[in-house]
């Protein structure tokens, strides 16, 4: 997957790409002194923001229906697994395979950790 880096004057949060996507801006950096390469000679450096996601304009996008906490968290959750994988994990680590209960425990701590980074992504960008 290319990832896109953009720069913006201002911050961003999120936009409605249409009824079913929003898009994102995540992996926020705060850009010192920054001048535009097309800027006029005398500009002064501002503060800039820089995005980087898997769209042109540097966002991210997720499938969710509206702005709200659970609907970023889903739609993040699935940029990375489908839910036929999330039901996979969760009905591993139930098996009663001792063999590959060590693999299943793996799978289910990777897929709770992004779960978490999801859940904070969210908030900061409804706060």
């Amino acid at each position: 997957m290319i990832m896109n880096k953009v720069i913006y004057p201002q911050k961003r949060k999120f936009s409605r790409y249409d009824d079913h996507h929003y898009l994102l801006y995540l992996n926020e950096e705060v850009v010192e002194d920054y001048i535009p390469d097309d800027a006029q000679e005398d500009f002064t450096p501002i503060t800039a923001y820089s995005y980087t996601g898997d769209q042109e304009d540097g966002s991210t996008m997720i499938h969710a229906i509206e702005a709200t906490y659970e609907a970023f968290v889903s739609g993040l959750i699935r940029t990375r697994y489908s839910a036929d994988q999330v039901e996979a994990i969760l009905l591993n680590i139930q098996s009663n395979n001792p063999e590959r209960q060590t693999e299943f425990q793996d799978e289910l701590d990777q897929l709770n950790a992004f779960r978490e980074e999801c859940k904070a992504k969210a908030a900061s960008l409804l706060e």
